[in-house]
């Protein structure tokens, strides 16, 4: 994937569809491997950013799935 250069000060719908896309191309995740993944192509965002942005969009964008004692979270197929 490109490198993205995003500049400081992302809006919450822009988090939340990178974050969307992200899930749709690599499965489902756990919060702090969004993350990771969100940094490594240039989105620089805070995890409790991102954690308020997965809970808002919960149900929406995205789908919270408990396995075990870990959350993860995947992307809703239709938007």
């Amino acid at each position: 994937m490109a490198d993205v250069a995003v500049r400081p000060g992302l809006t919450r719908d822009t988090i939340a569809g990178m974050a969307w896309v992200l899930l749709r191309l690599r499965g489902c995740m756990a919060p702090g491997e969004l993350l990771e993944e969100l940094r490594r192509v240039g989105v620089e965002v805070g995890r409790n950013r991102l954690t308020r942005v997965l809970l808002e969009y919960n149900g929406r964008l995205y789908k919270r799935v408990k396995e075990g004692s870990t959350v993860r979270y995947c992307a809703v197929e239709e938007v």
